[in-house]
Order: structure tokens, then C-alpha cells, then sequence
């Protein structure tokens, strides 16, 4: 697994997601507290960005 620096831990507000690309790939990126969490940036539902959703005791909901 490679490691690929998208920002510096301070750059990201905690309870909050935000989209980054990583290798050409749109992701979804949340801190939650100390954790940092990525999911695909694109919502399977309606297909809306995951990154600027809201999330709440850990599930994402698509804005």
C-alpha cells in the first residue's frame, strides 16, 4: 500500500468531509476527530458528492 499525502491534518476540520483526488480518483475524505476516513466521492444513489455530505455517528449522508 502507498502512502499519498492529499493535505496536512490540520487543513481538515474535524466532523467534516471534504473531496480530494488521489491518483486521478474523486474521494471523499472525513475526519472524525483523530480518524481520517475515504470512501469514492460519488454517491451510488443519486450520484451527488460524498465529500459534501453530512455525517453523523459515522454514516454519510449524499447533500
Amino acid at each position: 500500500m502507498e502512502f499519498i499525502a492529499v493535505g496536512k491534518v490540520a487543513d481538515f476540520v474535524p466532523g467534516s468531509g471534504t473531496m480530494v483526488v488521489v491518483s486521478g480518483r474523486h474521494v471523499a475524505l472525513f475526519r472524525i476527530g483523530d480518524e481520517f476516513h475515504a470512501l469514492d466521492n460519488m454517491c451510488l444513489h443519486r450520484g451527488g458528492p460524498l465529500g459534501e455530505g453530512d455525517i453523523d455517528n459515522g454514516v454519510v449522508t449524499c447533500p
